[in-house]
């Protein structure tokens, strides 16, 4: 024993080991097995004061003193030091060609205590990771919650424990919860009321770290708490803190049978659980913040597009009611109503639109939903309010009875409804509806809505207004085309009037001028000279006056001759006047339309003639398969920017003929290129 340091040696050995004779006396030994023997102060194999220790050890000595040396003897054993039983691994070896015996003493139990406590460490750290993956790959606020609240009861053995966010009243409510014993809906209310007026919520908001407590909670709660503690059967509660940009946002609670406090590693995983349920309450609040935001971009485009959408068929001259029509999907899908009501009375004449997603509404309808009626009813639902919007009618007072009665009698819910303005009055109502069901609403959703109905009894009125504009253009276009063929009718009686009265009396003072001519005393007399080329020039005035008012040439060979006469007829030094035809068909218009064609052509002519100061122009005729084209151009200085000279009596009229025989007058000018009139005429 003196040539080797064995006491330095099994220092370094992580069991109870010492070095005895066969008579069992203690030679040397390390820490380990005075710790385990040490307040016996032991010398000796034999002073062991329990026998449970004593007696095997012995026993295994003498078994190794018989045999062979450097064999080790091992064996178990249970023995109770004070109130632990605890299991122990003996191996006994006797050193070779010596009487000394190592004997080795492990603590099994201790062993088993360290692998419970690594496996228990290492689910608390896998209950972390498992958390914290869910908090980072997800925004559902709810799954975090039960995963976190699940996984940590099991992990920790927690009888029960539940995950509390204020609500909009700022109340704690149980968003999830983990619990051995069941819990109904009832009682998850109950235990909400409990706790937001007992004293474990109190305390935990005194701290803003894990508080622990003990069998304070057995004898300072209140009566209420009390019981839900025995229902659980629990004796002590753990409450974590929920903590968000600095602020308690909610609590974590757990109930535990025992009232020893939790193990720091513990503790310090469970506040890392809470700190990531406060990130996932600030992601999930930016994400649903975020949604709120696209869901109301995207309603706001659609919305928008369905505008312009209804605005593109207004435009296309549709019905109200095919417009309606064919925009009330839409409408529907945005805001999430069933049905469209329109109501709305004018001139004493009332009309109603219903528009449906569900087409059979009306059959399963029971209410009284006729014109009279609904007119009569809706009222005074807005005497006093521009629009009106209620969750659940059969709940509220802001509806008159009859009507309560009659959406009910129909299964309608939710209403909202907004009045048709003209001007100042109340003419009618736009509603939309829910059928079976109960629709909420944001201030976006409000907006949305009442742009739509706004842009709705836009409509309305727009159609009205368009209306009463058709008739009038209408009856303008007949007193317009009444206006012109008198005009024709007055000039056909003027030149028949020049031409047979005035013309017939000029002809015969021409007559008898050359009569007295004849005269030898007065054939050479200036005065009668200077009257005959008077008379002359006269005959030929009213003969070119009685032909602008009504062309023969028109009426005997047809348009495009009298063209030619009116373009010979208007001959300048100053200006070149070409026609040219392409008319394959030739004119097949009847003699009204050609009279009114030729007028146009005349009236441009003599403004290019007055106004244009241009060297050239051209007149063409020519057609496709559905219409027949007039285009008159010249290279002059265009139209005057004056808006005056541009409405002026001539441009009126050209575009008043060329409406009467249902065509269409374009006019195109500038500086640069001069001006272009083009007259359509549909063939058909």
């Amino acid at each position: 024993m003196e040539d080797f340091n064995y006491k330095a040696l099994f220092e370094n050995i992580g069991v109870a080991i010492c070095i005895c004779d066969r008579t069992g006396n203690i030679l040397t030994y390390n820490h380990l097995f005075d710790n385990l023997f040490g307040k016996h102060k032991i010398k000796n194999i034999n002073e062991i004061p329990e026998k449970g220790y004593k007696d095997p050890i012995i026993k295994v000595i003498q078994l190794a003193d018989e045999g062979y040396a450097g064999v080790p003897y091992p064996f178990t054993f249970w023995a109770s030091l004070g109130d632990n039983r605890r299991k122990y691994e003996v191996n006994i070896s006797r050193q070779p060609a010596t009487d000394f015996f190592i004997i080795t003493i492990a603590d099994i139990t201790k062993r088993a205590e360290a692998y419970e406590e690594l496996n228990r460490r290492n689910r608390e750290l896998s209950c972390l990771v498992k958390i914290h993956q869910l908090t980072s790959s997800s925004f559902n606020l709810e799954d975090i919650a039960k995963t976190t609240v699940t996984e940590s009861c099991k992990i920790f053995d927690f009888p029960v424990g539940f995950i509390l966010l204020p609500d909009n009243t700022k109340l704690l409510r149980i968003i999830s919860y983990y619990s051995t014993v069941p819990i109904d809906r009832s009682f998850i209310n109950e235990i909400e009321n409990i706790l937001n007026s007992g004293r474990i919520i109190t305390w935990a908001k005194d701290k803003f770290k894990t508080i622990l407590i003990g069998e304070r909670a057995i004898n300072e709660v209140t009566e209420k708490e009390a019981e839900l503690l025995k229902i659980f059967n629990v004796s002590s509660l753990v409450a974590v803190p929920i903590v968000v940009k600095g602020e308690i946002f909610g609590f974590v609670i757990f109930g535990r049978k025992e009232s020893y406090n939790l193990f720091f590693d513990q503790v310090s995983i469970l506040e890392t659980l809470a700190h990531q349920i406060g990130i996932s309450i600030q992601n999930a609040m930016l994400f649903r913040a975020s949604e709120k935001i696209k869901e109301r971009v995207i309603k706001q485009n659609e919305t928008l597009n369905l505008i312009y959408k209804i605005g593109l068929m207004y435009f296309q001259n549709l019905r109200f009611d095919e417009l309606m029509k064919e925009a009330s999907d839409d409408i529907f899908r945005i805001t999430g109503f069933d049905g469209l009501t329109i109501v709305y009375q004018r001139n004493n004449k009332p009309g109603v639109y219903h528009y449906l997603r569900d087409k059979s509404f009306l059959k399963n309808c029971h209410g009284d939903l006729s014109e009279a009626t609904i007119l009569e009813l809706s009222k005074p639902m807005l005497t006093s309010k521009n629009f009106l919007f209620i969750e659940d009618i059969s709940e509220s007072d802001e509806i008159p009875l009859p009507i309560k009665e009659n959406m009910a009698h129909c299964d309608i819910r939710s209403l909202f409804i907004t009045a048709i303005r003209e001007k100042e009055s109340k003419i009618g109502f736009i509603s939309c509806f829910s059928i079976g069901k109960k629709l909420t609403y944001s201030s976006e959703d409000l907006s949305l809505w009442t742009s739509l109905t706004v842009f709705i009894e836009s409509l309305i009125n727009n159609y009205d207004f368009r209306n009463e504009l058709t008739i009038r253009e209408q009856e303008l276009s007949r007193l317009s085309k009444k206006l012109i063929s008198a005009q024709e009718d007055e000039k056909k009686r003027i030149a028949k009037e020049i031409h047979d009265s005035l013309g017939q009396l000029i002809y015969t003072l021409n007559l008898n001028i050359s009569m007295l001519s004849q005269d030898d005393r007065l054939s050479k007399n200036p005065i009668l000279n200077k009257a005959q080329e008077i008379i002359n020039q006269i005959q030929e005035d009213i003969r070119k006056i009685s032909y602008e008012l009504r062309p023969p040439t028109l009426e005997e060979m047809g348009l495009i001759s009298a063209l030619r006469w009116l373009i010979d007829q208007l001959k300048n030094p100053n200006i070149k006047i070409s026609l040219g035809t392409n008319l394959p068909s030739g004119i097949k218009f009847p003699y009204p339309v050609q009279v009114q064609i030729f007028r146009i052509a005349q009236e441009a002519l003599t403004n290019i003639l007055k106004h244009s100061n241009a060297t050239e122009a051209n007149l063409f005729l020519y057609e496709n398969e559905r219409s027949f084209f007039m285009e008159i151009n010249d290279n002059g200085i265009g139209i005057p920017s004056d808006e005056e000279l541009k409405k002026g009596i001539g441009i009126i009229g050209m575009k008043e003929r060329a409406i009467s025989i249902g065509g269409t007058l374009k006019i195109t000018s500038s500086k640069e290129t001069g001006t272009t009139i083009l007259l359509e005429i549909n063939k058909c």
